[in-house]
């Protein structure tokens, strides 16, 4: 958000993309997260969920310690997530095209870095995790979903994934 008039700008708070929680673990996804001052109430976030000037975030900024960090992204076109014709059960036929066109955005994440040192977490080298999103031309809808899956080639399966939230809320 930026106010041309008085040349400053503004950003939504920052929350990690996603929280999961393998083998009684809790692990963010991109955890990066703005700390708050200590509030007079004796509280420990006082609630700045708004726009946020960007004027001394920088200082702000932190990591959760089992945040999994950015890898790598790719972009592509949006791709049909069920088997749907258009015309059939009385949707619109011929002028509906499938898959919706739009873009995707797939971004991987790989484990907190305590967990590739030899921890009792090191099955999670093992793990792909990536967010993707979809976003629908003429549509003011967005897809957000999270794929994890065993790396090719894996051979140690000794996780249970046991709580996915893939919004986390301002």
């Amino acid at each position: 958000l930026y106010n041309e008039e008085a040349k400053t700008s503004a950003l939504r708070h920052i929350l990690p993309e996603a929280k999961i929680r393998i083998n009684g673990t809790d692990f963010f996804l991109g955890g990066l997260y703005i700390e708050d001052p200590p509030s007079p109430t004796g509280q420990k976030f006082s609630g700045q969920h708004a726009y946020l000037n960007r004027t001394g975030l920088k200082n702000r900024l932190k990591t959760h310690n089992n945040s999994w960090r950015y890898a790598e992204h790719w972009v592509g076109g949006a791709e049909a997530s069920l088997d749907w014709a258009p015309g059939r059960r009385h949707s619109p036929g011929g002028a509906s095209e499938w898959p919706a066109k739009g873009i995707r955005l797939s971004v991987r994440f790989v484990p907190p870095q305590s967990t590739l040192d030899g921890s009792e977490n090191s099955y999670l080298d093992e793990l792909n995790v990536t967010v993707v999103y979809e976003l629908y031309d003429a549509a003011p809808a967005m897809s957000k979903w999270v794929e994890i899956s065993p790396l090719l080639g894996s051979t140690d399966h000794r996780f249970m994934i046991e709580n996915l939230t893939t919004e986390i809320l301002a």
